[in-house]
């Protein structure tokens, strides 16, 4: 019940450690896609394989987006910029668009 309620500043609290040993089932129905569009790129790419599997299409893509951040200038989407717009790098973006893919077809 409490994970479903963090705000952006708590979300920005969880560390990517935090978020690995959550569990799955827990994971999965705790966070909104609203929420998983607050993660940084270091706390998406905490999540694990098992998280992954009972995520839904428009949760996988919430988490999608924050994968695909430039690393080197990371802002959180919900207006907490320093006024620096996020650069994506196409390489960056293709690579983890393509593990995303990957995943979900070896999942099914």
């Amino acid at each position: 019940m409490e994970l479903s309620a963090l705000v952006l500043e708590q979300i920005q609290g969880l560390t990517p450690l935090a978020i690995s040993l959550i569990h799955p089932n827990k994971f999965a129905v705790s966070f909104s896609v609203q929420q998983l569009q607050l993660f940084s790129w270091s706390q998406a790419k905490a999540v694990t394989s098992q998280q992954m599997k009972l995520l839904d299409s428009e949760q996988i893509k919430a988490l999608t987006l924050a994968l695909i951040e430039d690393s080197g200038n990371q802002i959180y989407r919900a207006g907490k910029s320093s006024g620096d717009h996020c650069r994506y790098c196409a390489l960056l973006q293709l690579t983890s668009l393509l593990s995303v893919l990957q995943y979900m077809c070896s999942a099914s």
